[in-house]
């Protein structure tokens, strides 16, 4: 409705809409500098919305430096780094021009310095719990696939010492679930048997 005139029912005159977010960590792990997200159909795949409404996420560490203009890797070199020798090293005038204007809030008595603090403190402070978090995720996902496989295998009868071969694991780690696995059997509730597992580790 605020993209309207009041009395408009011509939704056709709506504008094009975008969302961008600029985040010092790649969100989605694919290593790009830019995902970029328009409304798909779920249950028809290639039906999509056009409505001209788009988010798109910047990640500053992505990878792929040849599908983007040297402008813009200065842009995001400049935004993960905001020193001098860094704005210094870009011949963009808009890198230039951002950095002029940073500079100003720093030397402000009022907000500069400590705003500036703040926010990388900030910033390094979710880095780091964003990384944590996908180093946990991680295992969790890789431990609980271990244990779905280790499960299906049981169904079939097999002894923990062919499990341990056939899915290259540990002897050990291997007979540590099937041991809790079989408290469980024969529905083997996965959910219960990573939650003990956590435990006994």
């Amino acid at each position: 409705m605020s993209l309207l005139e009041p009395g408009c029912g011509d939704f056709n005159e709506l504008n094009d809409s975008c969302m961008i977010l600029v985040a010092p960590f790649d969100l989605f792990g694919y290593g790009l500098y830019r995902y970029t997200f328009e409304g798909q159909c779920r249950e028809v795949p290639g039906l999509a919305l056009q409505d001209g409404a788009a988010r798109i996420f910047i990640n500053t560490f992505g990878t792929n430096r040849q599908d983007f203009p040297q402008e813009f890797l200065d842009f995001m070199e400049y935004i993960n780094d905001t020193r001098d020798v860094v704005a210094a090293r870009s011949k963009s005038a808009r890198v230039q021009l951002i950095h002029s204007k940073v500079e100003r809030i720093r030397l402000s008595e009022k907000c500069g310095v400590k705003y500036m603090q703040r926010w990388e403190e900030m910033v390094y402070a979710r880095q780091d719990g964003y990384e944590e978090g996908r180093s946990e995720g991680r295992s969790e996902g890789a431990l609980k696939e271990v244990i779905a496989a280790v499960c299906k295998k049981l169904v079939k009868g097999k002894s923990a010492g062919q499990i341990a071969d056939e899915l290259e694991q540990e002897p050990h780690r291997i007979s540590l679930i099937c041991g809790i696995a079989e408290k469980y059997a024969p529905v083997y509730n996965q959910d219960a048997i990573y939650q003990e597992l956590n435990e006994a580790i």
